[in-house]
């Protein structure tokens, strides 16, 4: 084996040895963008609206086991505290409106057959290449429907989608409730699930 070595041009063993090492398949894989063929729509109050893209129905906003990388946008440090908080039954984090108008305010709120629950919920907002442009920790309680993300167009430019992963916690429970849901920002609010009159793109 040390002989044959010998015998190959050290430049031709060195251009061996590189592509041994370099396997451009790997290297020139395109960053998988997110898919947002669905998004469930929803007025003022809450009320739905259907659906937008490609589906009739979606499991957008309620419970859904993240993966890895989807964890690992939530896991930001904090100054909100567990203490106080209790271990409550959620079914849905529920939003209003979406889509929501640029500069306007998107509510949500963790919804529970056991209302005035004190619990954290910590979100991360992140658009289709997943960079992350916002992360909020909060303490809420189950049912409240007081909490609100500022959704300024400098940060999230109407005509685009985004993703909202959400975990909530208590004491001594780490992960009660988890998942994710698609927003699209537009320039005007939308009447009767008609995307068209928003000036959404």
């Amino acid at each position: 084996m040390t002989q044959l070595l010998h015998n190959i041009p050290f430049w031709l063993l060195g251009l061996i040895l590189l592509s041994l090492g370099c396997d451009p398949a790997i290297e020139n894989l395109p960053t998988q963008k997110l898919d947002f063929s669905c998004v469930q729509l929803f007025d003022e109050q809450g009320q739905t609206m259907g659906t937008y893209g490609g589906c009739t129905t979606s499991p957008d906003w309620g419970k859904i086991t993240l993966s890895g990388e989807e964890q690992s946008f939530l896991a930001f440090s904090d100054t909100v505290g567990l203490a106080g908080t209790v271990a409550a039954t959620i079914t849905q984090l529920a939003i209003s409106p979406n889509p929501v108008t640029r500069n306007g305010a998107l509510f949500f709120s963790l919804r529970s057959t056991t209302p005035d629950q004190a619990v954290k919920l910590k979100i991360a907002i992140i658009d289709e290449d997943k960079n992350v442009l916002g992360q909020y920790s909060l303490r809420t309680t189950t049912n409240s429907h007081n909490n609100a993300i500022q959704i300024n167009e400098g940060t999230y430019p109407p005509g685009k989608f985004y993703r909202v992963y959400y975990r909530a916690s208590s004491q001594g429970h780490a992960n009660l409730f988890e998942g994710f849901g698609n927003i699209l920002v537009c320039k005007k609010q939308i009447i009767d699930g008609n995307i068209d009159g928003g000036d959404c793109f």
